[in-house]
């Protein structure tokens, strides 16, 4: 199985880690709740818990791939790029949603948003993303335009560092002093949101331009440490939620009889 595991090419690997990460961003977007079995709701929030972290997970890829084949003197080819795979999807899913959920609103169809009142204003809508959740896209782009600067510092493995700890320590703070509310409005439009997406796409910069061969070469032992992280993980997920089980029939036995 380790082996095995070694031989998979780092495209399939990450292929296989977005797909699964789609389907708990989906997941996460789906809640329920179960008037009959209190335990089923225990098990959804635990899963929503887990299931939190997939878009983080995609900015760190993000951050990877874009400096994985990076080089400075090709920074303007690299930035086009993005704007053929990012900007212009972007720009029209925007221009197509709010299309259809302004037609929808004015047929009375959809009452829970807010139609602009001018073209600018629309216009700004669709740039900044207002009516349609693709506000990772929004965040994706502000981060590939400051990249080549950042470049020269992430490049270093001591200042790369400091530079995650300096943004984890701004983050503390703004949490600390209530100016980040969890769970997080993720359409909010301000630094705060700005440097709390930074963090996991300049965490997986600094893998790539600094740990590019730890990451993706892998021998066997690497892959049967890999196997057994993977497999004590699991298993850890798994004992928490017989854990979560156990508690829940335990206090309605003794505690409601």
């Amino acid at each position: 199985m380790a082996q095995y595991f070694a031989k998979i090419s780092f495209n399939t690997k990450v292929s296989v880690l977005s797909f699964a990460l789609c389907c708990g961003v989906v997941s996460q977007h789906v809640k329920w709740t179960c008037k009959d079995y209190e335990w089923l709701n225990v098990l959804q929030s635990f899963w929503f818990f887990i299931v939190e972290t997939c878009v983080p997970f995609f900015f760190m890829i993000s951050g990877y791939l874009f400096f994985r084949t990076y080089q400075s003197c090709k920074w303007r080819e690299k930035l086009q790029s993005r704007v053929k795979s990012l900007l212009v999807p972007y720009l029209l899913w925007n221009i197509f949603y709010a299309v259809v959920m302004i037609s929808l609103q004015k047929a009375g169809l959809v009452s829970n948003m807010q139609i602009v009142n001018s073209l600018s204003g629309g216009v700004i809508s669709c740039v900044n993303s207002e009516f349609s959740p693709l506000w990772f896209v929004k965040y994706l782009m502000i981060f590939v335009c400051i990249s080549p600067l950042m470049y020269y510092v992430l490049r270093n493995r001591i200042l790369g560092l400091l530079i995650i700890l300096v943004f984890m320590l701004i983050n503390a703070y703004n949490y600390y002093i209530g100016n980040m509310q969890v769970p997080l409005n993720v359409n909010a439009n301000n630094l705060i949101m700005l440097i709390y997406q930074y963090i996991f796409f300049v965490t997986g910069s600094y893998g790539a331009l600094c740990f590019k061969r730890q990451i993706e070469i892998f021998s066997a032992m690497r892959s049967k440490i890999s196997m057994f992280v993977l497999i004590i993980c699991s298993a850890g997920c798994g004992a928490l939620v017989c854990g979560l089980f156990v508690i829940y029939f335990l206090s309605v036995k003794f505690v409601h009889g």
